[in-house]
């Protein structure tokens, strides 16, 4: 997923995911995130 999403950005679908995972005790799933953005301050 892109960490700048239209409507949710990437941290956030991050956290819905697991809190989902948590409440139905999901195996947690690897997640990767990317960016365009290559400043130091995005890392």
């Amino acid at each position: 997923m892109d960490m700048q999403m239209p409507v949710l950005d990437g941290l956030e679908v991050n956290r819905r995911i697991r809190a989902e995972e948590a409440e139905q005790q999901h195996p947690r799933v690897t997640i990767i995130a990317t960016t365009a953005n290559a400043q130091e301050e995005d890392r």
